[in-house]
């Protein structure tokens, strides 16, 4: 049996420093300079009444996990989703029931240290996966 070990972090996603983002909140130009690359994003969905700042062992009761090339134009998707859309009005619907349940929402991003897939082993080709090239297909 092979092994797999990816060492990660859910980051909060930030509107100004040390502020996280609250949807439906807009766009902030420090969401623009820090969050306008490929990443992979999770909406957290936790119990009203939990704090995120004092319990890191709370587990949400659901997520969405997904993947960008620019998390701050697909942000912007979510908030103004566009007729033909579909993934965007879809999320947004249910980011905004949930709102209305008076859910805490959490946008956070991945964090991981880089690692390598083997691609052959014989050969020791191997590919780095990393934060940095995500964007790369």
């Amino acid at each position: 049996m092979s092994e797999l070990n990816i060492y990660f972090a859910w980051e909060p996603v930030l509107s100004f420093p040390e502020s996280r983002y609250e949807y439906p909140h807009a766009v902030t130009n420090y969401v623009d300079e820090h969050y306008s690359k490929a990443s992979v994003y999770r909406w957290a969905f936790f119990k009203a009444k939990q704090d995120l700042s004092t319990d890191a062992k709370q587990f949400p009761q659901a997520v969405y996990v997904g993947e960008t090339e620019n998390l701050a134009r697909r942000l912007r998707g979510y908030l103004h989703p566009g007729p033909s859309q579909a993934t965007n009005k879809r999320i947004k619907e249910y980011l905004d029931r949930e709102l209305d349940l008076g859910t805490i929402i959490d946008l956070s991003i991945l964090r991981f240290e880089n690692f390598h897939i083997i691609i052959d082993k014989e050969q020791c080709n191997a590919r780095l996966v990393a934060e940095s090239g995500l964007g790369n297909p």
